[in-house]
This record gives structure tokens, sequence and C-alpha cells, in this order.
């Protein structure tokens, strides 16, 4: 069965490659290409654009979703805007052993951090975080991330510039859990 990304499985379909990868034709590329640029795009502004009926696109794009290929849709928030101006990597060393997956889930589980990636090479996992100043990054990593269960070491790097939008960032106030 093909992997996604969220862990899942799909059904097993004829334009797999041997990688277990998806093959798009030039209109499915094209139509993850426009919804990539505006989520917001409706079937029948797509259908415009790929010379298709909006049915026809309503259909792909919900054979790209049951792919694994498109696998949401998200607001692209700017942190700094919404006062958080210190963007931090946090490199972390754990204790090897199968603490990994618990200390992901408590990584993840902090609003400030937007993503957690497990590497290799002198860390084991990269935190990416977003934060109101360098007192608040203070607290995050060591009243937040030092405690983790697993825990060794880490080393944190202030960006200077980020260039690239931040997709699927929520300050600690907005997240779905914080918000009723």
């Amino acid at each position: 069965m093909p992997y996604r990304m969220d862990g899942g499985h799909g059904e097993v379909d004829e334009l797999m490659n041997s990688f277990g990868q998806v093959t798009l034709d030039a209109t499915d590329a094209q139509i993850v290409a426009l919804l990539s640029a505006d989520a917001r795009l409706s079937a029948r502004a797509i259908a415009r654009c790929v010379g298709m009926s909006p049915g026809a696109v309503s259909e792909r794009v919900s054979r790209l979703e049951q792919r694994g290929v498109i696998i949401g849709y998200h607001v692209t928030i700017d942190p700094v805007v919404l006062g958080y101006g210190v963007h931090a990597i946090v490199g972390i060393g754990t204790e090897q052993g199968p603490l990994l997956e618990d200390m992901i889930t408590d990584l993840t589980a902090i609003p400030e951090i937007a993503s957690v990636s497990v590497v290799t090479g002198q860390w084991d996992l990269i935190a990416d975080l977003w934060l109101r100043d360098n007192r608040h990054l203070l607290e995050v990593v060591t009243k937040k991330i030092y405690p983790i269960k697993g825990f060794r070491r880490c080393e944190t790097l202030i960006s200077l510039m980020v260039k690239a939008p931040v997709g699927g960032w929520r300050p600690p106030e907005l997240r779905a859990d914080s918000v009723s």
C-alpha cells in the first residue's frame, strides 16, 4: 500500500510508480499548482484555467485527496505581524532508545513549535519555533523543552531573516485546541 505523509495508507492505484509515489498527469499537476498558490480557488475557477468542467475538476481534486497528494488546505499566517518576531531553530540531542516518539509528541504539543523533524547528523531532532522575543525563547527552551524525558542537550539558532512563507504555523492563542 502507498505510504502517505499523514501515516495512513490509501488504495493501491494504477498511477503509482514502483516507489509507491503518485504520478501526476499535466492536468493534475496544474490543479495542484493552482491550489498551492490559492487554496480558496473554486472548482469553476480552476476549470477555466485547465479547460475542464467544474465537475471534472472536483473529481480530480477528490482523487488527489484520496491518494494523499493533497493532505489539507491551510491559511498562511505572518508570525511577525502577530507579534512573533523571533524565529528560532533548535537542534535537539536525545537519549538513544524508545523515547524518541514520545519526545516528538511532547515537542509538537508545545504551541510555539511549528514543526519537528527527525534528522541525521549532530542532532536527532530539529524544532522550528516562533516566539515573541528572546525572553519568550528562553522560557520555552528552559521550561518546556529541557524537562522533556529523553532530552540531553540542544543548540538554538536564531534566524535573521525568513524568506519563505510560514505554512501551517499558528500562534498559541489561535491553535485549534485553545480556541473555544
